[in-house]
């Protein structure tokens, strides 16, 4: 008898475990490498796995739903795939200088 509950506990243990990992797409901008923006969704905590596809510029992500959520992920991963700053163009203003004929 106490083999028989010893097995189901253990059943029930290996089925909450599992129920707890969610596997879900997360859309990014896709500015960054393929290698960085993996490495970011999985930097996140709770983070299993991190698959990044370029074509559909989201990430498949397996992560332990206790630990965090989608929207944490995406954060800690838009921190990294940001926006390319354009450099601001230089403008170059000549002053003129008027000279004034001055009598003394």
């Amino acid at each position: 008898m106490k083999k028989l509950m010893m097995t189901m506990l253990a059943a029930m243990m290996i089925v909450a475990a599992s129920a707890q990992q969610v596997k879900t797409n997360i859309k990014v901008n896709g500015y960054e490498s393929k290698a960085k923006i993996e490495a970011a969704a999985k930097a996140a905590p709770g983070v299993k796995q991190a698959i990044y596809n370029a074509k559909t510029k989201t990430v498949v992500v397996v992560y332990d739903k206790k630990k965090t959520a989608p929207a944490k992920i995406r954060t800690a991963v838009l921190k990294v795939d940001k926006k390319p700053v354009a450099q601001a163009k230089k403008t170059v203003t000549k002053k003129k200088v008027v000279k004034k004929n001055i009598k003394k």
